[in-house]
């Protein structure tokens, strides 16, 4: 069962609590977590950095964004650097991208409920396009924006409400991560932590989102 909203957000006149959607990407819509292990481990190699392998995932589902830097020893002077060849190298592999089990189907029937539906993606905008593209996706969502930093989103869901006129009391953010919820919290909207991403749903309820989906089809229950 789908937890009923914390008190964040209130019903709109048209009684739906939020009329906008806004997604992450990686981890949330496209299953891209073995895809960033591979990539990773190429510029591993290159950088002579730390290996990551599969069997270590689950271990680091738990762990926060400084806490799974610190674990592979990654200088902070490297990151931006890395995170640039990262989504070059993301980029070769489009082909190869899959989407989350159900979010084919679910997306559209969410566009039929909703005002708006947008992503705010750590990653490039033309990967997301690309692979949204690729499933014929792209014309359910009304823009994509990109935040290049890991940390940081909060900035850019506020700059979301006031580039689109949106009602952050309207806007519900789903993500797949702790730095999600936390930065929907900062920017003062709603958010939904996805369990089929990266870190664990232990972690994600500790952060305390508004609201838990454990499949997509969860997502249409939400409306």
């Amino acid at each position: 069962m789908t937890p009923e909203p914390k008190g964040i957000a209130q019903r709109g006149e048209d009684g739906m609590r939020h009329n906008t959607w806004v997604f992450d990407f990686d981890g949330t819509i496209a299953d891209t977590l073995e895809i960033a292990r591979e990539v990773y481990n190429h510029l591993a190699k290159e950088h002579n950095l730390q290996r990551l392998e599969k069997e270590e995932i689950i271990h680091l589902r738990d762990y926060n964004v400084s806490q799974f830097l610190k674990y592979l020893k990654i200088p902070k002077i490297k990151l931006p650097m890395l995170l640039s060849r990262g989504k070059k190298e993301f980029k070769k592999r489009i082909k190869d991208i899959t989407l989350i089990e159900g979010m084919e189907e679910v997306i559209p029937k969410l566009r039929e409920k909703v005002q708006h539906l947008g992503i705010l993606t750590s990653n490039n905008k033309e990967n997301v396009e690309q692979v949204l593209a690729l499933y014929g996706l792209d014309k359910y969502f009304d823009f994509i924006s990109t935040a290049p930093k890991l940390e940081g989103k909060a900035r850019h869901i506020r700059a979301i409400s006031k580039t689109y006129s949106l009602d952050k009391s309207r806007i519900l953010y789903i993500g797949d991560e702790v730095r999600d919820v936390k930065a929907s919290r900062k920017a003062g909207v709603a958010v939904c932590a996805v369990t089929w991403g990266f870190n664990s749903e232990k972690v994600l309820e500790k952060a305390k989102p508004s609201l838990i989906a454990h499949t997509p089809a969860d997502l249409l229950e939400i409306i």
